[in-house]
Formats: structure tokens, C-alpha cells, sequence
């Protein structure tokens, strides 16, 4: 018997949407009502305690587990970068640095999770802009989760054209994986955002989440899919 976990990738932009204005409160709204179970963000910005808190909050209000993975890190109360909401029981966690000289710093987090009784590895990354550096990046990370059976691997991956050598590489360890549009919110006509799964037929459902809010709240549409896991 089988059933379903869902799970999402969502860059919010450091809480600031389209419309100009820093309002987390959309964002946590879009979370909770999409209810998965496994939530990667990026852009997440915290600059002082008060935004810190209302992220932990919203974590224990919804039966989350919060994970920082912050890539910039200026002072204790100002940190910006990847995040990872789960409502699944967390083995073990690691935050790797996969920053390329001269460029932004980047970060993926590495999970251990278990899910209805299986291990899985989750890997969440927020990708450079330049193919070069995404290249680098997309090494380091491809060594950690190479050899597990069952990964998800996701973020915004900043890949925009189809036939990329980057995109083949992780299709090679992820093959069959699905897509959609998510870039720009307002009017999506890039991938930039994926959810990889392995095994690959254990993905029933990849969809962007675009609605009124959704398309105000962040330049991203929060990207959601479903897994199949045992019952």
C-alpha cells in the first residue's frame, strides 16, 4: 500500500513581492494552504529578531521542524539564504558551502529524513546565475547524493535554457523528471525552480501554484509536488 507526501520549492524573494512591499505574512499564507509536508525556501531574509521569530513561529504553529541555511551572514540578527520546513522526522541534517570565488555566496542543505519509514536524502539549493559557477556548484552537490536510492533534490536551480550541459548532468542521475513554469510570477515562462526525484516514477504530481496571491507575493511561484510513499 502506498500513499502521498507532499512537498514544495519555493523562493520568496526575501519576503518581498512584486508589488514592492515586504509582507512574510503572504508567504506563510501561501505555505500553510498548500499544506505540504516538506517545504525548501530561498531568499529567506532575516534582519533582525522580530522577522527571525515570526519564521520559528509559523514553524511550530504548523508541526515544522525549521532548518537555516544561511549563505550571508553579516551579524547574529541579519542572515539570508535557504530554509527548510519539515513535518517529517529529521535524522540529520549538514550545510555545505558551494560558493564559487567572486560570486554570491551559496549554500545547500542536506538532509537525512525519514518518511512512512524510509530514508530519504534531501538536498535544497539555491543556484549562481552564471553557468560556470552553477557548474562548480552542481559538482559538489552531485557527490553528495549520488549514491542514495531514494533523494529529493530541489530549489531554484537558475537554469533557463532546456538543452544546458548543467541540466543534462542532473538529469542523467534524474531521468523522467517533469517541470514547470515558474519564473517570472507574474507571468511565468522559465523553469527556474525543480523538484528532482528518485526514484523517478515515485512523483505523481508536479504542478505551479499561480493564483492572485501567489503572483503578488514573490517573484517565484511556489513550485509543489507529490510523492509516493508507503502507507
Amino acid at each position: 500500500m502506498m500513499s502521498e507526501s507532499k512537498i514544495v520549492t519555493y523562493n520568496v524573494h526575501g519576503f518581498i513581492g512584486t508589488d514592492k512591499s515586504y509582507q512574510p505574512e503572504r508567504n506563510f499564507k501561501i505555505i500553510k494552504e498548500i499544506n505540504a509536508d516538506l517545504v525548501a525556501l530561498q531568499e529567506v531574509k532575516a534582519d533582525n529578531e522580530i522577522q527571525l521569530n515570526k519564521l520559528q513561529i509559523f514553524a511550530r504553529e504548523n508541526n515544522n521542524e525549521l532548518i537555516l541555511g544561511p549563505t550571508i551572514i553579516e551579524n547574529r540578527l541579519h542572515a539570508y539564504g535557504n530554509a527548510i520546513l519539515s513535518r517529517h522526522k529529521v535524522l540529520g541534517f549538514s550545510l555545505h558551502n558551494i560558493g564559487v570565488k567572486d560570486r554570491e555566496p551559496r549554500g545547500c542543505i542536506l538532509l537525512k529524513l525519514l518518511i512512512k519509514g524510509e530514508t530519504w536524502t534531501v538536498a535544497a539549493t539555491h543556484l549562481g546565475l552564471k553557468a560556470s559557477e552553477r557548474n562548480v556548484q552542481l559538482s559538489r552537490i552531485l557527490e553528495l547524493i549520488s549514491e542514495p536510492s531514494h533523494v529529493i533534490f530541489m530549489g531554484d536551480f537558475n537554469e533557463w535554457f532546456p538543452r544546458s550541459r548543467n541540466l543534462a548532468r542532473i538529469k542523467a542521475l534524474f531521468p523522467d523528471t517533469p517541470s514547470c513554469k515558474t519564473f517570472p510570477s507574474f507571468y511565468p515562462f522559465l523553469n527556474l525552480d525543480r523538484i528532482w526525484v528518485r526514484p523517478a516514477n515515485r512523483m505523481k504530481y508536479l504542478h505551479a501554484n499561480e493564483s492572485v496571491i501567489t503572483k503578488k507575493a514573490s517573484d517565484h511561484l511556489p513550485l509543489v509536488a507529490r510523492i509516493e510513499t508507503p502507507t
